[in-house]
């Protein structure tokens, strides 16, 4: 059954978390909040870990059956695969199995705007809760991009805006999840080690609009080919689209916005704040939401806000970062680039003199794309990670490749090759669990070494 949010009822209920990271933590602080008996289990079994867990009864180095037995509901983190086998044994007991996502919303009654997508969700998200903060909303970060939602859900007001960034991980565990507006920026292989392939991985994203009402909305991509397809699964009327009308577009140099009987001029795209294709994108995405929500809410579309928002956003750190600039050669940290796809994103911003860092978990995505962005811009591909050999061997016909020990060592033979002019790009196009705790810790990495500390 599903467990109403309600402290009254929630007093002594027994329920599990499985796994200690952020989103784990923060739905295990959120039920014990209200009452709950909370059982967390974590695979993981050093000193740190076992700290974060005093609070509560817990098991470490796997997932038993106490993670179930006895137990009403099961949580899971984003990052414990939906289909393990101590999840599936609790499914098959009957005791219900959601994403923390899905938890958070049970407990929040703020309106929600929900973002996915392979690449530029970060952006999006961070972008859009910008413009609505500066047209008088209390909007509110939270989800995949590192505040959990059960962190800042619960406690924001009814009129309050949560910019929710979700993964197609998160979105595997919901079940009455309803973003007033949920939005599909694009598909592109990522994760298959998880979700095996892309008709399934698009199927997790699609789940953002499957509870959708006859009085919300979904955002998607028509500039994107596998996301503009997605748009036959809902009716017309409740579809705005990122590229055109209705939605938002750009034309003659112009993003415009509106369902297309009386649009609105809002800047020329060279004002954008960020720059790159990319993020031209992004920039129409944050439109296309704003435009979604003020009709949901029945509000005037705040423009002078939205103007504002779009010249004065600031990039957010390990996503195309400048870290440094020295002897005139530029920084670039680009840690967030953890597939394919996104780095070629970010190759594709510079013409020439790319001195690029990359590698770490591979995840299996086929290289092509980056060969043929390598090809007339990279002048030396530093290569590291688990990853380092396959890259190798697919760059090798391309452009000059050296693999390296880690990325202390590429770094200082970056500073050795570069020349006045260049761009030392650390965007890897993996994952970073084989050395880094997150891409985070990776990215902090790269400034260290790049402004003279250490790893």
């Amino acid at each position: 059954m599903t467990l109403a949010p309600s402290p009254d009822l929630w007093k002594g209920r027994r329920v599990s978390v499985i796994g200690a990271a952020r989103s784990g933590l923060a739905a295990a602080r959120l039920l014990s909040g209200v009452g709950a008996e909370v059982f967390v289990s974590d695979a993981g079994s050093d000193d740190g870990v076992a700290a974060r867990l005093r609070c509560w009864q817990h098991e470490l180095g796997g997932h038993t059956d106490r993670v179930w037995h006895g137990r009403e509901l099961v949580v899971t983190s984003p990052g414990v695969p939906w289909d393990a086998p101590v999840l599936e044994r609790a499914r098959a007991h009957g005791v219900e199995v959601i994403a923390e996502l899905e938890l958070a919303w049970r407990f929040s009654s703020a309106h929600v705007i929900a973002i996915t997508g392979s690449n530029g969700k970060s952006t999006t998200t961070a972008w859009l809760a910008e413009v609505l903060t500066r047209a008088g909303f209390d909007a509110r970060v939270g989800g995949n991009i590192g505040v959990p939602l059960s962190d800042v859900g619960p406690s924001a007001p009814r009129d309050a805006v949560l910019v929710v960034e979700v993964s197609s991980y998160q979105l595997e565990g919901i079940d009455t999840f309803r973003p007033r507006v949920g939005m599909i920026l694009n598909i592109t292989p990522d994760h298959l080690e998880r979700h095996r392939d892309l008709e399934l991985y698009g199927a997790a994203k699609a789940r953002i609009f499957e509870n959708i009402g006859p009085r919300d909305i979904v955002v998607l991509n028509h500039l994107d080919p596998r996301t503009r397809m997605l748009g036959a699964q809902v009716e017309p009327d409740l579809i705005r689209w990122v590229g055109a009308a209705p939605g938002a577009w750009v034309e003659n140099g112009m993003i415009w916005a509106g369902r297309g009987d009386a649009p609105v001029a809002l800047i020329p795209v060279e004002q954008l704040s960020l720059s790159g294709a990319h993020n031209v994108e992004n920039a129409l995405a944050v439109v296309a939401g704003v435009v979604s929500l003020m009709e949901v809410l029945g509000r005037a579309l705040p423009i002078e806000a939205i103007g504002e928002g779009l010249r004065g956003f600031s990039a957010l750190p390990h996503r195309q970062e400048t870290v440094s600039i020295i002897d005139d050669v530029h920084y670039i940290n680009d840690s967030k680039a953890t597939n394919v796809d996104s780095t070629r994103l970010a190759l594709e911003s510079y013409d020439r003199g790319v001195i690029w860092i990359a590698g770490g978990l591979d995840k299996g995505s086929g290289l092509e794309p980056l060969v043929q962005a390598a090809r007339p811009r990279v002048r030396k591909a530093l290569l590291i990670g688990q990853a380092a050999k396959r890259f190798e061997l697919a760059l090798s016909d391309a452009v000059s490749t050296e693999c390296c020990e880690d990325l202390a060592t590429a770094v200082i033979l970056a500073r050795e090759i570069s020349q006045a002019g260049d761009v030392v790009l650390f965007s890897p196009a993996c994952a970073s669990f084989d050395q880094y705790q997150n891409f985070e810790k990776r990215g902090e990495a790269f400034r260290r070494l790049v402004t003279g500390g250490s790893a």
